[in-house]
Protein backbone atom coordinates (compact mmCIF):
# COMPACT_ATOMS: atom_id res chain seq x y z
CA UNK A 1 0.00 0.00 0.00
CA UNK A 2 1.45 3.46 -0.86
CA UNK A 3 1.51 6.25 1.41
CA UNK A 4 -1.30 8.36 -0.54
CA UNK A 5 -3.96 5.12 0.03
CA UNK A 6 -2.44 4.72 3.89
CA UNK A 7 -3.10 8.18 4.63
CA UNK A 8 -6.45 8.40 3.03
CA UNK A 9 -8.01 5.07 4.77
CA UNK A 10 -6.37 6.95 8.16
CA UNK A 11 -8.66 10.06 7.84
CA UNK A 12 -11.56 8.30 6.45
CA UNK A 13 -11.07 5.76 9.82
CA UNK A 14 -10.95 9.21 11.41
CA UNK A 15 -14.00 10.47 10.37
CA UNK A 16 -15.98 7.31 10.68
CA UNK A 17 -14.97 7.30 14.35
CA UNK A 18 -15.51 11.00 14.73
CA UNK A 19 -18.95 10.44 13.40
CA UNK A 20 -19.93 7.56 15.69
CA UNK A 21 -18.53 9.76 18.84
CA UNK A 22 -20.61 12.75 17.90
CA UNK A 23 -23.59 10.59 17.88
CA UNK A 24 -22.89 9.22 20.77
CA UNK A 25 -22.86 12.62 22.68
CA UNK A 26 -25.92 13.65 20.99
CA UNK A 27 -27.82 10.68 22.18
CA UNK A 28 -26.61 11.00 25.90
CA UNK A 29 -26.78 14.74 25.76
CA UNK A 30 -31.05 13.67 25.01
CA UNK A 31 -30.93 11.51 27.56
CA UNK A 32 -29.54 13.46 30.39
CA UNK A 33 -29.31 17.23 29.20
CA UNK A 34 -26.22 17.34 30.46
CA UNK A 35 -24.72 20.30 28.05
CA UNK A 36 -21.07 18.93 28.78
CA UNK A 37 -22.15 16.42 26.03
CA UNK A 38 -23.67 18.60 23.80
CA UNK A 39 -20.49 20.80 23.98
CA UNK A 40 -18.07 17.40 23.22
CA UNK A 41 -20.39 17.04 20.20
CA UNK A 42 -19.84 20.66 19.21
CA UNK A 43 -16.28 20.17 19.65
CA UNK A 44 -15.95 16.48 17.94
CA UNK A 45 -18.00 18.32 15.04
CA UNK A 46 -15.19 21.03 14.43
CA UNK A 47 -12.74 18.13 14.63
CA UNK A 48 -14.94 16.53 11.94
CA UNK A 49 -15.16 19.59 9.28
CA UNK A 50 -11.20 20.43 9.98
CA UNK A 51 -10.53 17.01 8.91
CA UNK A 52 -12.60 17.04 5.93
CA UNK A 53 -11.21 19.91 5.10
CA UNK A 54 -7.99 19.29 4.80
CA UNK A 55 -6.51 19.16 1.74
CA UNK A 56 -6.43 15.51 -0.07
CA UNK A 57 -3.09 14.04 -0.87
CA UNK A 58 -3.24 12.68 -4.36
Amino acid sequence: MNADKLVDNLLSMEREYLRGQILASLCQWERVRDYRDLNNALAMVHELVSAEDLPQVS
